[in-house]
Formats: structure tokens, C-alpha cells, sequence
């Protein structure tokens, strides 16, 4: 089992979902990899918003078993949940290499200590090589991160709340046992607080991996597009603009986030390989 999970000590700054996305995608188009996307939020919220195109519900509208996490849960509380059918309750995204496990239609959200998560990540983990999920925000999500191989801390350019995860929640126990990588979501690179400015300020002994805020990607995750739109420019933007260095800096991400797993299993080579990002 290999579990990453995309976690932001404040609840609307560390844009978790869109990295959640943004990295299942990136990897299930550079490598060899069969990849579940998933989250613990209602359904139609958070990574479903960007990744759901019309296309793709309505090739999934009748689908039999209905897809989803309340049927997993329902399975689960039964004792028939398994490896030979957990994968059957997924939407397909990228065929062979990307799954989407809709969230809850329940009132509420499953509780992050509840053990189903547990199990469910266990089992998943035996059908996929990766399971990436969007943990949401707050320190009520900390028993859910224990069960993550590797936590990817979602931060916001604000010196305040980067005291703050530095100060508070980067002592925690659950932080302190696992493997995690910090990344600034919705970059400002123009601004007076630029990454070397942070690491010196904070002291912070580790990369802080950054994703430029960049408006056309944000245009295809606010119309459901961010799968063909991600596609395309792996493919076709080799040149030094704001989208190639996003798509570096995505790629960069990934592969960290990958060799900190413990390297890049069926690597398959890069759809496009970008120069180093300096």
C-alpha cells in the first residue's frame, strides 16, 4: 500500500484539491502507474469540481454498480469489501492509469478516525500502485494522515500561516512520524515573499516545492477540464512560458513526491521533459 495525502493546516489556502489533481494527472500521463484519485468530501465537491467533465459523467451515467464511496462503506460494514471488487465502484478518468472514487452523498463527512478509511486504503492499495487523496484542511484531519505513507503539506504565500504549520502543527506527532513535503500553492513569483525569502525567514531545512498561480489552468479546473486541458499541454508546451513553468513545476512535485516513496516504479519516460527550473 502507498498512500499520499494532500493536507493544508488552513481550510482555503492550500488549494489541496487542485494539487491533488494536478499531481494524479501529471503522474498517470509520465509514468507507468495504475493511480486512484480520491477524497474524504461530499460528493461534487473538491477535486470532482475540476476533474468531472460532461463527458465523462455521461459515460458513467449508467453505469452498474453505481460508483462511489458510500457503496465502498456499504460493502464494507457488510464484510464483502475486497481487492476483487473495490475497483469496481470507480470512474475511470485515464483509461488503465487514472480512477476517481466519488465522495459521500451522506450527511456530512465520513469521520476521519473512522476506521473504514483504514481499511478501504489497505484494500485499494492492493489494485493500485498509488492512491492519492485530498485530506482536506485542519488539525480534525490528523487521524486520517496517520494512515498516509507521505503527507504533501498545501501552504499559502502568507508568512502568518507558515509560523503557523512551522510553529504548531509541524510538531504534532502524526507530523513528526511520516515522511512530508511542503509545496505554496497559487505562487506569486513577483512577490516580496519569494520562496528563498520564506526559507530563510522560517529556517526551514527542506525543498519547499511551489505551483505558480497560472489564470488558464484555473479556467480548466473551473469548467471541468483540467484532464484534457493537462493533457494537451504535457504534450505540445515545451516553451519558456507561465504554463511550461507550471507544468515544470508540477513535474518536479511529482517526482519528489515519487522518490520520496522510494523511487519511480515503471517509469515509463516523460511525455515531454522540461530543462531544470533554476
Amino acid at each position: 500500500m502507498t498512500t499520499v495525502m494532500f493536507w493544508s493546516p488552513d481550510g482555503g489556502h492550500g488549494r489541496t484539491s487542485f494539487h491533488t489533481a494536478v499531481t494524479a494527472i501529471t503522474a498517470s500521463l509520465q509514468y507507468r502507474l495504475r493511480l486512484l484519485l480520491c477524497h474524504n468530501q461530499c460528493r461534487h465537491h473538491g477535486i470532482e469540481a475540476g476533474v468531472l467533465s460532461t463527458d465523462i459523467l455521461m459515460n458513467h451515467a449508467h453505469k452498474q454498480p453505481v460508483p462511489g464511496i458510500d457503496r465502498l462503506r456499504y460493502l464494507y460494514k457488510s464484510g464483502i469489501l475486497t481487492r476483487s471488487n473495490v475497483s469496481d465502484y470507480m470512474i475511470s478518468l485515464i483509461q488503465d492509469r487514472l480512477d476517481l472514487l466519488i465522495g459521500t452523498d451522506e450527511e456530512g463527512d465520513i469521520q476521519p478516525d473512522d476506521p473504514f478509511w483504514k481499511f478501504l486504503l489497505h484494500t485499494a492499495g492492493q489494485d493500485y500502485d498509488l492512491i492519492l487523496m485530498d485530506a482536506g484542511s485542519g488539525i480534525k484531519q490528523m487521524p486520517l494522515l496517520a494512515e498516509a505513507d507521505l503527507i504533501v503539506v498545501d501552504l499559502g504565500q502568507n508568512i502568518i500561516h507558515l509560523k503557523i504549520f512551522y510553529d504548531e502543527y509541524a510538531n504534532t506527532e502524526v507530523m513528526r512520524s511520516k515522511l512530508w513535503i511542503p509545496v505554496i500553492g497559487a505562487y506569486q513569483p513577483e512577490s516580496l515573499l519569494i520562496n528563498s525569502n520564506i526559507i530563510r525567514q522560517l529556517g526551514i531545512q527542506q525543498n519547499v516545492y511551489r505551483l505558480n498561480y497560472y489564470q488558464d489552468f484555473q479556467d480548466a479546473w473551473d469548467t471541468h477540464n483540467l484532464i484534457s486541458f493537462l493533457r494537451h499541454r504535457l504534450i505540445l508546451d515545451r516553451t519558456h512560458t507561465e504554463s511550461a513553468e507550471f507544468l515544470r513545476q508540477s513535474f518536479f512535485l511529482t517526482a519528489a513526491i515519487l522518490e520520496q516513496l522510494g523511487g519511480v516504479p515503471f517509469l515509463s519516460g516523460s511525455v515531454v521533459k522540461f530543462p531544470v527550473s533554476t
